[in-house]
């Protein structure tokens, strides 16, 4: 599966051909536990068919509507290779299916629109960040968050070793580049460079070239990226990359050693207390500057649901504050900006701090996803507007 980016959310978030069907499911990323994905999955599809017919879709058009989710049921290898979390959305021509580094809650949504919410934590400015994992014999990119990790496809012509890109670039410098093929036993020897100090500034030459070709392919990648980047390998490959390296969100330490054969979720919890710092500052900083106009310009805060919302679809609102996993059902008039708030969900309900944080995100603003509680003053949500 490609990776999530913020112009799918985009085109999800603009999803009107109502039924919308939005699943969350917890899932595991190998172990007898895997064995659960399905059926929680079988489940979770059952509950939407009778959430359909509620709404009036007969039997045999649910069923069809609801095909390409069920064909998931019974492929073995798909719930092989899962994440922590699994994102499934279907409406009228759209099926999207994204395996996801978050512990999400089970969830099944069916209203006019898709329910993205739970998926923004990757595109908050706490959110998500990125590992680059570098050896001469691989490179590895990792989405990662706080509670998880996975692997993003990288490019196919992309070069993956040091002797791809020597290959593709000079193959007469094969010359000087020898690979033992038989190691002897229990020494893995590896790429093996042999010659004088110049032959050595030679090969950091040709490590600035290949690292110069991944962060090429890496601009591309991350168009739209803010997140920090953390290298992983050993410590004299940090130094080159970042010369070699333009992504301007690349942080200034790595984790140092050899990436080689370390799982996802290793590197993941090695890169967290780099970037966590980072997370944590912007969120103090928002809340201060939030604190602060509304001692000074109260009507450019706000903590009323219906006058966010209102702002919300205005373009008004520079950042925005959510509580994580907490939900505000209700129906919103896009038209006379009214809301009716419901204690539980009712069918054809959304989540109203779903939508205020999606408008937020795709009209520029910043939003920030806190701990319930921490959301300032107290309350379910807050925005600084831009005026």
């Amino acid at each position: 599966m490609e990776l999530l980016r913020r112009e799918d959310i985009k085109l999800l978030a603009e999803v009107d051909r109502g039924p919308c069907v939005s699943i969350y499911c917890p899932t595991f990323r190998g172990g007898a536990e895997t064995r659960q994905g399905p059926i929680r999955l079988k489940n979770q599809l059952r509950e939407v068919e009778q959430q359909l017919g509620r709404s009036g879709l007969e039997a045999g058009e649910a069923r069809r509507f609801l095909e390409p989710a069920q064909k998931l049921i019974d492929d073995y290898d798909f719930w092989q290779h899962q994440s922590e979390g699994l994102a499934i959305f279907l409406c009228k021509d759209v099926f999207r299916c994204y395996k996801v580094p978050l512990n999400v809650q089970e969830l099944v949504v069916v209203a006019d629109h898709l329910h993205i919410k739970p998926l923004l934590q990757l595109f908050v400015d706490d959110g998500h960040y990125y590992v680059l994992a570098l050896s001469q014999k691989a490179v590895r990119l990792l989405l990662c968050t706080k509670h998880g990790a996975r692997e993003v496809d990288l490019p196919e012509k992309m070069p993956k070793t040091l002797q791809d890109a020597l290959q593709e670039e000079e193959p007469e410098l094969q010359l000087q580049f020898h690979t033992r093929t038989q190691p002897r036993a229990g020494v893995d020897r590896g790429a093996v460079f042999f010659g004088s100090g110049a032959e050595t500034d030679n090969l950091n030459e040709k490590l600035h070239a290949w690292f110069r070709m991944i962060d090429k392919y890496l601009k591309e990648l991350f168009r739209d990226e803010k997140a920090p980047l953390v290298l992983a390998g050993v410590e004299y490959l940090l130094p080159i990359y970042r010369d070699a390296n333009t992504y301007p969100h690349l942080t200034e330490t790595g984790v140092t050693g050899n990436p080689e054969g370390m799982k996802p979720e290793e590197l993941q919890k090695k890169a967290w207390p780099v970037v966590e710092p980072l997370f944590r500052k912007a969120v103090e900083d928002a809340a201060k500057r939030y604190h602060a106009i509304h001692g000074t310009e109260k009507d450019r805060t706000s903590t009323h649901l219906q006058d966010v919302l209102a702002a919300a679809l205005d373009r008004r609102i520079e950042f925005l504050f959510v509580p994580a996993g907490v939900a505000l059902w209700g129906r919103l008039d896009r038209a006379k900006r009214r809301v009716d708030l419901h204690k539980e969900q009712k069918p054809g309900d959304e989540d109203l701090l779903n939508v205020a944080a999606l408008e937020t995100l795709l009209n520029g603003g910043t939003v920030y996803a806190v701990e319930p509680g921490k959301v300032p003053r107290g309350k379910d949500v807050a925005a600084v507007l831009r005026w």
